[in-house]
């Protein structure tokens, strides 16, 4: 209102515009979301509350800023309804939030409820959708989670709510591959794995387990081993042992109650550690492998029959060994830099089940012009192939180019770098892979609801063993806004390939690290020569009082002979 020239009062409201529709692919197992009618592939995570529901701004803030920086676009959120700030920033941020009724309680069973239960139901049902509806990061509201409810009555009068309150979006029956009588087919599932599985499954399964078709709901190869630097935090150093009763206390329960079958895997493919620092060290690359290639046949299977994929989880509610792309402390290990590297917009990866390479457009815009570069290294850091290509790849497209072929004098592990440079020569994408001739085989004919066993193992034991390499590292430090920005360049200045380089900004020399902290990629692997330039930032309040002290490490860096910048060290 203006008087006298002067604004008296004002109001403000946020929005959002868009139309959130689904379909169902022919298969009528796969159910598409569309977004201002173009199909949208999603792949994301399920967000898990603190154990004692404390919430809090910043956690929300933080977490959410991950999230991003991995580059998913959906977090499930399973009966448990977040605050108001929550969806303020999922809406500002543009991610997409699946919702519904909790499993294995109360709204799992609605034969079994009372006139009064079935009453607060309905008004329940009634009261969300009126909150929620006008939430631009709303995509889908599940009615039922592990199955359809089982009184039909219940779920067409939950519709009749949605109908009337005008719920803009889809809703889905459950989680699970179900057909409801009421709503019809689900067009998602949700038949594991949640333990170990390795990477060549994803796209072996092509329709009967966690293979990468349809909308997989909830889904993870398990285990996400916390670094030291996070388990020194919630286990005394002296029971950091993967048999050890504190161990296992933080597991899962039942089938989920120890790292078994992911630290069998992890002894046949990469060899018994010599430590629980050599143990840590291999799952990492474990947990790193195992979950990029996950969301990458995904990725690759989108619209034919694939649409979408929801890690099991996100975070622990509290400190744990299993489920989740960072751990309780925010500390981001293999497993969140392998899903970071496999959702890049503009991706070049490697497919175990062809044998060739293969690039993920996830923009709107098709791209001409590309290069693509393979390169096969063998242990000792000898070139043993090498093929560069002109590509293209439409738009939200996904397309097959290089054949891989039987190449003579490979050591018992290789190395396979892919690089995806554009038409103006900026390098979009780089991704390393570590290969075997002998490859993982499952047991299908014994797969479970929640892992399908193998039957053999790949050989990643020659790593144990890679000849040294030496590193040159330095780096840049810029400030503005309350937020710290270093530019680190890593050379790999030895004649062998550098694996698995991690990088680490500490609070001090000595000290903890920063966290929350954004690498725009870590755990490298650098072929003889190559340089890398990789970002880092936090925010200054993160940070402590001392100078940030840069810690590098790797698996077969020579730290006598590398050379580093002041401010920073080689862990050794």
């Amino acid at each position: 209102m203006m008087s006298g020239g002067e604004l008296s009062n004002e109001l403000s409201e946020s929005f959002g515009i868009r139309e959130i529709t689904s379909k169902m692919l022919d298969n009528q197992k796969a159910r598409e979301f569309i977004i201002n009618g173009k199909p949208i592939m999603l792949r994301g995570a399920a967000w898990s509350p603190d154990i004692f529901e404390r919430r809090s701004r910043l956690r929300e803030e933080q977490e959410l800023r991950l999230v991003r920086d991995m580059n998913m676009n959906i977090v499930r959120s399973e009966g448990k309804l977040e605050d108001e700030y929550f969806y303020d920033l999922c809406d500002k941020e543009g991610l997409l939030v699946m919702s519904g009724w909790m499993c294995c309680g109360a709204w799992q069973y609605p034969e079994r409820w009372d006139a009064a239960k079935r009453s607060v139901a309905m008004a329940s049902d009634s009261s969300v959708m009126y909150w929620l509806r006008n939430r631009p990061s709303m995509l889908t509201w599940l009615n039922g989670s592990d199955m359809v409810p089982r009184d039909k009555t219940v779920e067409s009068d939950w519709l009749a709510i949605e109908a009337d309150l005008k719920w803009p979006n889809p809703t889905v029956g459950s989680a699970a591959l179900n057909v409801s009588k009421v709503s019809g087919p689900t067009g998602v599932k949700m038949a594991g794995p949640y333990d170990w599985v390795p990477p060549a499954y994803w796209e072996a399964d092509t329709g009967k387990y966690g293979g990468a078709w349809s909308f997989a709901t909830e889904i993870s190869p398990g285990p996400s081993i916390p670094p030291y630097e996070s388990l020194i935090k919630f286990i005394p150093k002296d029971s950091i042992d993967n048999n050890s009763p504190d161990w296992i206390y933080h597991c899962g329960t039942g089938n989920f109650g120890n790292t078994n079958k992911f630290d069998s895997a992890l002894y046949a493919r990469y060899g018994k550690p010599a430590n629980m620092m050599d143990y840590l060290a291999m799952a990492q690359a474990q947990n790193y492998e195992g979950h990029r290639a996950m969301m990458e046949a995904y990725g690759l299977k989108k619209y034919a029959n694939a649409t979408g994929v929801v890690q099991w989880m996100l975070a622990n509610p509290w400190p744990g060994m299993i489920w989740h792309t960072y751990d309780y402390y925010l500390y981001p290990g293999g497993t969140y830099f392998g899903m970071k590297k496999s959702m890049e917009p503009l991706h070049v990866m490697y497919s175990y089940q062809s044998n060739a390479v293969d690039v993920i457009n996830g923009y709107r815009d098709k791209f001409s012009g590309l290069k693509i570069k393979a390169t096969v290294y063998n242990l000792d850091g000898s070139e043993k192939f090498s093929k560069e290509i002109t590509a293209e790849v439409d738009a939200d497209g996904t397309k097959q180019y290089i054949a891989l072929p039987d190449i003579a004098g490979l050591s018992s592990v290789y190395f396979l770098r892919l690089e995806l440079k554009d038409a103006k020569g900026e390098v979009r994408s780089i991704n390393w892979y570590w290969l075997s001739g002998k490859k993982d085989e499952l047991n299908w004919k014994k797969s479970t609801w929640f892992y399908t066993p193998q039957s053999a193992f790949t050989d990643y034991t020659g790593l144990k063993d890679m000849p040294p390499t030496t590193l040159s590292v330095h780096h840049t430090t810029s400030k503005a806004d309350g937020s710290t920005k270093h530019k680190i360049t890593v050379s790999n200045t030895g004649k062998s390939v550098a694996f698995f380089v991690h990088l680490r900004m500490l609070k001090g020399k000595g000290s903890d690290d920063i966290l929350p902290v954004i690498f725009d990629d870590n755990y490298l692997l650098l072929a003889p020569g190559e340089t890398r330039t990789i970002d880092c930032s936090y925010e200054d309040r993160y940070a402590g009082e001392s100078t940030p002290y840069l810690q590098v490490s790797g698996w077969n860096v020579d730290t006598a002979h590398s050379k580093i910048g002041e401010d920073a060290g080689f862990e050794k």
